[in-house]
C-alpha cells in the first residue's frame, strides 16, 4: 500500500501487485503486505482484507527501501553496474526490515505451510524464516532480471546469496535469468556466505501472467475503445500509438520520445495523421535520481511536442506524467492501434499480456528484446532494442506496414498465449511444485508450451 496526500492510501503500482491480487482473489491464501505511516494529520488505514500489515518503522523502511533496494539491488539487477550507489550504512535496516517480515510470516503461518516470497525487497527472509520455522515450504519469485556480475559486484552479495538459497525453489522470468542466477548459486564458494555454506535451491522459469477475464471486464465497463479514443483525443483515423509505464530509467521512455521524433523526421509516421499518447507514472520520488530522470524526461518531451505541434495546436505526442485508473489503462490499451513496450531490460513487463488480451484484431506490439515478455510473444511482435533509438524508430515503421493479415494473425496467436497462461495457471504452478516435495525436487524446465517459439495459428 502506498500513501498520497492526494488520494490517500491506494494499492501500490506495478506489474506484481496487480498479478498477485488476481491471485488471492481466486485462492486462498494470506497476503502479508506493507504500508508507510499515515501523516499525523490522517488517522486513516489502509484497507487491506488479504492479511496482516507488517509495522516498520518510516526511516528503516525508508533506509531499507529507498537507499537499498532502489538504489542498490534495482540497478545491479538490471545491470547497469554505474548507477548502483550502495550505502553500507542502510544494509542493518535492510535486514530489520527482511526480520519483520520472517517474524509475521511465521506468527501468521502453521507447520506444513507454503511460504511464498516475491521480490528483492525480500531476499533475506527466506533464510530467517527457515531458522526461525524449518517446517514451512519456501517459495521464492524473483519478478526483476538478474545480472549476475552486477549483483555479484556488491558487498553484500554472499549474504543475499544465502538468503535466497534457503529457499527450496526459487522461480524467475526468462531462461536467461535462471541461467545468471545459477551462476551466481555457482560462483560463491564456501567462504562468501556469512555461515560458510551456499545451498543451490532448484530454479525454474516462472514467468508471472495476467488475469485475462477480469481485465476483459474492466475493459468492457469501461467501454474502452471509445472512451480510449477520448482519452487520445483524436478520432477513429488516426492511428494511435500508447505506452504504458512506471517512469524509470529502465523503461526506455527517453529512446521512445527520440525513436518518435526520428520516425517523423524520415517520414515513416505522418505527424499529421498519428498519435502517440504515453502514460508514465511518477515512482520513487524520494529518490533524488529519479526526480533528477522526470525532470530530463519532461523537458525532452516538451521539445518534441513543440517541434512537432500541428497548425491547430494540437501535438502528435502526448506524454502524461500521471497516474492512470485500471480503466483509463484497459481503454488505451483496447483502443491503440500500436503498442509500445520498449524497455531496455525489464523483468516481464505485464502491459505488453495486457495489450495481446484487450488489443483489436489488427493491432501490432512493438516489443524490446529486453522485456521478458519477449519470451512468450516473440513470434508475434515487431521486435526492437529498446536502447537503440533507429531500432525502435524502424519498428514503429515495420508495425504500420504490417500487413492486415500478418496483424490478425500475430493478435489472436498473443491473445491465446495469455489465455493459456495467466496468472491463475503461473499461481497453481508455483503451489504445486513447492507442495509438492517440501525438500523443493522440482523440475527446472518451465511450464509446458510457456517457454519457446510455439506456431502461430494459421
Amino acid at each position: 500500500m502506498t500513501w498520497s496526500d492526494r488520494h490517500g492510501w491506494s494499492r501500490s503500482p506495478g506489474g506484481l501487485v496487480t498479478a498477485l491480487d488476481a491471485v488471492v482473489r481466486e485462492q486462498r491464501l494470506g497476503w502479508v503486505g506493507t504500508a508507510p505511516p499515515a501523516p499525523v494529520h490522517d488517522v486513516r488505514r489502509p484497507r487491506w482484507e488479504h492479511g496482516p500489515l507488517v509495522a516498520v518503522d518510516s526511516d528503516t523502511a525508508r533506509s531499507a527501501v529507498d537507499a537499498v533496494c532502489n538504489e542498490g539491488l534495482w540497478p545491479a539487477l538490471h545491470g547497469f553496474h554505474d548507477l548502483v550507489e550502495w550505502r553500507p550504512g542502510a544494509w542493518d535496516d535492510y535486514r530489520q526490515h527482511n526480520r519483520a517480515f520472517a517474524e509475521a510470516i511465521v506468527e501468521h503461518s502453521d507447520p506444513g505451510d507454503v511460504v511464498w516470497i516475491h521480490d528483492y525487497h525480500l531476499f533475506l527472509v527466506p533464510a530467517m524464516v527457515r531458522r526461525l520455522a524449518g517446517d514451512r515450504t519456501i517459495a521464492v519469485s524473483i519478478h526483476t532480471p538478474i545480472d549476475a556480475d552486477a549483483i555479484a559486484s556488491l558487498p553484500v552479495v554472499g549474504e543475499l546469496v544465502e538468503g535466497l538459497a534457503a529457499a527450496d525453489l526459487v522461480g524467475v522470468q526468462t531462461e536467461r535469468d535462471a541461467t545468471s542466477l545459477r551462476q551466481l548459486f555457482r560462483s560463491m564458494d564456501a567462504t562468501s556466505a556469512p555461515s560458510g555454506q551456499v545451498a543451490t535451491p532448484p530454479v525454474w522459469v516462472s514467468p508471472v501472467s495476467i488475469d485475462p477475464v477480469a481485465l476483459t471486464e474492466r475493459a468492457s465497463s469501461a467501454a474502452a475503445t471509445v472512451a480510449g479514443r477520448r482519452l487520445a483525443g483524436r478520432d477513429a483515423d488516426t492511428t494511435l500509438i500508447v505506452s504504458i509505464d512506471r517512469l524509470d530509467y529502465t523503461k526506455g521512455v527517453p529512446e521512445r520520445l527520440l525513436a518518435l521524433d526520428t520516425a517523423f523526421r524520415r517520414g515513416w509516421l505522418d505527424p499529421a495523421t498519428t498519435q502517440y499518447v504515453g502514460v508514465v507514472q511518477p515512482t520513487r520520488t524520494t529518490v533524488a535520481r529519479y526526480r533528477r530522470f522526470s525532470l530530463d524526461v519532461e523537458r525532452l518531451a516538451h521539445e518534441l511536442m513543440v517541434t512537432w505541434q500541428r497548425p491547430d495546436g494540437s501535438s502528435p505526442i502526448d506524454l502524461r506524467m500521471e497516474s492512470a485508473s485500471p480503466e483509463q489503462v484497459a481503454a488505451l490499451l483496447s483502443a491503440a492501434d500500436v503498442c509500445a513496450v520498449t524497455p531496455l531490460r525489464d523483468g516481464m513487463n505485464l502491459v505488453a499480456k495486457e495489450f495481446s488480451t484487450l488489443a483489436g484484431d489488427v493491432a501490432v506490439l512493438v516489443l524490446s528484446v529486453g522485456a521478458g515478455a519477449y519470451d512468450e510473444l516473440r513470434d508475434w511482435v515487431i521486435e526492437v532494442d529498446g536502447g537503440d533509438v533507429d531500432s525502435v524508430a524502424d519498428g514503429f515503421r515495420r508495425a504500420v506496414e504490417l500487413p492486415l493479415d500478418v496483424r490478425r494473425r500475430w493478435a489472436a496467436a498473443r491473445r491465446q498465449r495469455v489465455a493459456i497462461w495467466s496468472a491463475s495457471s503461473w499461481s497453481r504452478d508455483v503451489l504445486r511444485r513447492a507442495a509438492s516435495s517440501p525438500t523443493g525436487e522440482t523440475s527446472s524446465t518451465p511450464p509446458h508450451g510457456v517457454i519457446g517459439r510455439p506456431r502461430a495459428p494459421a
